[in-house]
């Protein structure tokens, strides 16, 4: 029980208590528009919030009573959180998303539900490659990241070029393999039927579990197949928060690459450590110049925000691509 109040509580936990307190629709439909990362980051919190007293609840939403009205002790439900997440996500991405998040005690470890993963690829590898898209997108993107490298190299780009086309995965598919896998070889999160699959972000999350090297093969025979897709799954490898690992020589060569104004709208809404990250890469006239800029600005539409941030992106893998500039602080180029 957290009973401490809410200044023992983090800012995630404070937001899980408020979502606890309105509809299940109201925060389904909140939860719909976070990225991974921040739904992760919540369904942990949620998961984490076992029972609230009323004290905590009350200093939790004071600033809200007027719209919540009187507060009443919160009690978490996992069934309740993942149906909430399920409603808000579909069951195929709140499973990804829920399942590194901390359970009860009397739940087993996501990794230990899973059979030995070269027996997994083993049984994989006979079946065909939309089959074997379908249930990699049911996988832990840990377990598919061990999986995906054991199958034969023309196999793990076809599974992930379809794996990247999948939208929807029906009832239909997940009773398929549970028959053929039986309930050892799927988590008992996953149930049917599931309804959306998010198939590029779940091919960039194995992409990324996989070495540089087996990633990068992955990709350029993406690239030699359907080009357009292995740019939408490019983008994606190398977001704009990914610029934290630039060093601030190659932030200088980032900025230089890219137009003041076109900065300046990127960085609307950014974090204030990313912010501080890239300012320290620019004279201290140019910083000012571009605070200043960002002040004096009219608002701006999210869509601008996200085209200007996408074309510093092309232009940090352009960068990258010629060796110029390292991401990741290690010793592989994106």
């Amino acid at each position: 029980m957290i009973a401490d109040g809410a200044a023992d509580m983090t800012p995630v936990q404070k937001a899980a208590v408020l979502l606890m307190l309105l509809e299940e629709d109201q925060s389904a439909a909140f939860i719909a528009d976070l990225d991974p990362v921040q739904a992760e980051t919540l369904g942990a919190a949620m998961l984490e919030i076992a029972d609230v007293d009323r004290g905590t609840t009350d200093a939790v939403i004071a600033s809200f009573l007027d719209h919540v009205g009187t507060a009443a002790p919160v009690r978490a439900s996992e069934t309740g959180t993942r149906s909430l997440f399920a409603k808000a996500l579909g069951e195929a991405r709140a499973a990804h998303i829920l399942a590194a998040a901390p359970s009860s005690p009397k739940q087993i470890a996501p990794e230990l539900q899973w059979i030995a993963r070269a027996r997994l690829a083993e049984l994989l590898a006979q079946e065909h490659p939309q089959l074997i898209a379908a249930a990699l997108s049911l996988m832990p993107p840990a377990v598919a990241a061990d999986v995906v490298p054991q199958l034969d190299a023309d196999v793990q780009a076809d599974c992930l070029m379809r794996l990247a086309r999948l939208e929807e995965l029906g009832d239909g598919a997940v009773a398929l393999i549970r028959e053929a896998y039986g309930p050892d070889l799927l988590p008992i999160a996953f149930a049917a039927p599931v309804n959306r699959v998010e198939g590029v972000a779940a091919a960039v999350d194995i992409l990324k579990g996989l070495s540089p090297a087996d990633a990068k093969a992955i990709q350029t025979r993406i690239s030699e197949r359907d080009d357009t897709l292995a740019q939408r799954i490019d983008e994606q490898m190398v977001v704009f928060e990914d610029l934290m690992t630039i060093d601030a020589r190659a932030m200088q060569q980032v900025i230089a690459a890219v137009q003041p104004d076109v900065l300046a709208m990127a960085l609307r809404g950014a974090p204030a450590t990313l912010k501080a990250h890239i300012l320290a890469g620019m004279s201290t006239r140019a910083a000012q110049t571009l605070e200043d800029t960002m002040k004096e600005a009219r608002p701006a539409a999210q869509d601008d925000v996200d085209r200007a941030r996408t074309n510093i992106m092309r232009a940090v893998r352009d960068l990258a691509d010629k060796g110029e500039i390292v991401l990741g602080g290690g010793d592989d180029l994106v």
